[in-house]
């Protein structure tokens, strides 16, 4: 079964939306920063999955340019977080979580580029 880039997009989106609901409750200290974060660009995930499921080229440029430095983000987050307290632990779970979805999804977005570049 093949599954779209906009679909996948979409589903990327509200991944990240949750990461940032999960980071809100689990350390408070950092809280409304995780979660506007994770809204912001959940919701910019979700613009690049309207935008691919119509074919736009510009779309797809933006969805692997976006996806790649979230990836290098949550990489940093991730590494840095390792070292403080124990809430932060959580935080740095997630950051690894979202590194390993964000680089599945470019690669799925590289897989899929000629279904938007092609036309």
């Amino acid at each position: 079964m093949k599954t779209s880039l906009g679909r996948w997009m979409l589903g990327y989106g509200i991944f990240l939306c949750v990461c940032g609901m999960v980071g809100f409750f689990a350390a408070p200290g950092l809280g409304k920063q995780l979660a506007a974060s994770g809204t912001a660009f959940g919701g910019l995930s979700l613009i690049w999955a309207f935008l691919l499921e119509r074919r736009r080229k510009p779309a797809w440029w933006g969805a692997v340019l976006t996806t790649a430095v979230l990836a290098v983000v949550f990489l940093s987050r991730a590494t840095g977080a390792m070292a403080l307290v124990e809430p932060s632990r959580v935080v740095a779970g997630l950051n690894a979580i979202s590194f390993l979805g964000s680089i599945i999804t470019v690669a799925i977005l590289f897989r899929g580029r000629g279904e938007i570049l092609s036309k």
